[in-house]
């Protein structure tokens, strides 16, 4: 993935494909972007074709779901805006990648 700052990155530990999913973050404008490293080969791929993903931002929270074997993002900024979080008063904006 291309060098950034303020994204987001989980561990899946699925057993026998363990993987780091990153998404999003900050260059001079938030991305989109979600990307896993194949920890057993070492090897990056970019994500996404018919995966419906979130509008870009950076600085959100995410976290791994293991029950649900899924990615958890929450919040961030847009470009310097809140993007539905509790700090903005409204429900935090969730999506959820895998499961």
């Amino acid at each position: 993935p291309p060098a950034m700052f303020y994204h987001s990155a989980v561990f899946d530990t699925t057993p026998g494909a363990p993987r780091m999913i990153v998404y999003g973050g900050y260059t001079s404008t938030a991305h989109a972007g979600l990307y896993q490293l194949d920890l057993l080969t070492n090897q990056w791929a970019q994500l996404g074709g018919t995966i419906a993903q979130p509008q870009e931002r950076w600085s959100h929270g995410a976290a791994w779901d293991a029950p649900d074997n899924r990615m958890v993002v929450v919040g961030g900024y847009l470009n310097g805006e809140v993007a539905a979080t509790q700090e903005s008063g409204t429900v935090a904006e969730v999506w959820f990648f895998g499961g």
